[in-house]
């Protein structure tokens, strides 16, 4: 029909344009550019969190800390200020879950 599904469902963009639809909202981080070694990280240390503790961890709330984690960590571009940022998330999940 020749609307642009970016200004029908989202409101943003010309009402006329091709019918093709981004995934994500505008000023949010592409899942195109996915860090799997966060990824990775986070998945393996939160488990390793709660096994220290000897803590029931479900598939879902390991999926939710995960994802929340991570959102909050791919917006840092310098490499190494992520790192940082990583390693006290991660050392501030443990304390609390204490």
């Amino acid at each position: 029909m020749g609307i642009n599904l970016n200004w029908l469902i989202l409101g943003h963009g010309d009402i006329e344009g091709p019918a093709e639809f981004e995934t994500q909202a505008p000023g949010r981080p592409s899942r195109a550019g996915t860090d799997p070694a966060l990824l990775g990280q986070l998945i393996d240390e939160i488990a390793n969190i709660y096994k220290a503790q000897n803590r029931p961890l479900s598939a879902e709330r390991h999926g939710t800390l995960v994802a929340q984690l991570y959102d909050r960590l791919i917006v840092i571009a310098d490499e190494a200020e992520r790192r940082g940022a990583t390693r006290y998330a991660l050392s501030r999940l443990a304390e609390e879950r204490r």
